[in-house]
């Protein structure tokens, strides 16, 4: 950024396409700030940001509920974690006509009540569903006790999850548990790397993995040490 030798601010031109939106903070002397030029902000994972959109910028219907279409449900119970020593929460999104029908496909969301409360996770699989874009489907969201250790590759996280999360859930709920290609993985940043690993590691589990600016500026060192 250059100072303005006018006004004394600092100052970069940025060009943005028609219908972009951007959320950002400042990094002053190490410090995270939100732009004191700037009185709109959102919610994110750290706290709150700076945001601008562009005149052209329209919101995606999906984020928002939509009380026109059904609605699933949301259930939160609690798993003691026997090799990680904690219990954690995981929230489940179940679609609508659960009790009624078979039994669905799952997705496991990292980051889990994130994706609910800031993603508007269900929102978005309630329209999906309504729309006819995706299937009826299952979400399993745990939140991370210990996220930057579970998330950075780490193989006790991975086992966790394919032996006593998942099947804890699969005795609890309708999930179709014996075909990878219906069960996926999904994470943001270094959930996103805990996505695809998990897939890679155990492919007879996750047949899809989603990795959504997956962090994936670890070491090589880091990667061929943890597989």
């Amino acid at each position: 950024m250059q100072r303005d030798a006018t006004t004394g601010d600092f100052i970069r031109d940025v060009v943005l396409p028609a219908g972009a939106r951007v959320d950002y903070k400042f990094i002053v002397d190490g410090r995270w700030i939100l732009d004191p030029a700037n009185p709109r902000t959102c919610t994110g994972g750290f706290g709150p940001n700076s945001e601008y959109a562009t005149p052209e910028y329209v919101s995606a219907p999906e984020i928002a509920r939509i009380d026109s279409i059904p609605h699933g449900r949301v259930e939160a119970i609690a798993v003691h974690v026997g090799d990680l020593h904690n219990t954690r929460r995981v929230q489940v999104y179940l679609p609508v006509g659960y009790d009624r029908h078979g039994r669905f496909p799952s997705v496991l969301f990292q980051d889990g009540g994130e994706y609910l409360s800031l993603a508007n996770l269900a929102n978005i699989l309630d329209y999906g569903i309504a729309m006819g874009r995706i299937r009826p489907l299952i979400a399993i969201c745990p939140d991370p006790v210990d996220r930057n250790r579970e998330y950075m590759l780490n193989d006790d996280y991975r086992q966790f999850v394919v032996r006593e999360l998942l099947p804890h859930i699969d005795s609890l709920y309708a999930t179709i548990a014996d075909d990878p290609s219906l069960r996926g993985t999904v994470g943001a940043s270094l959930g996103g790397l805990m996505a695809v690993m998990m897939a890679w590691r155990s492919p007879e589990v996750f047949g899809v993995a989603i990795s959504q600016s997956g962090r994936f500026r670890c070491r090589a060192g880091d990667w061929r040490e943890k597989r």
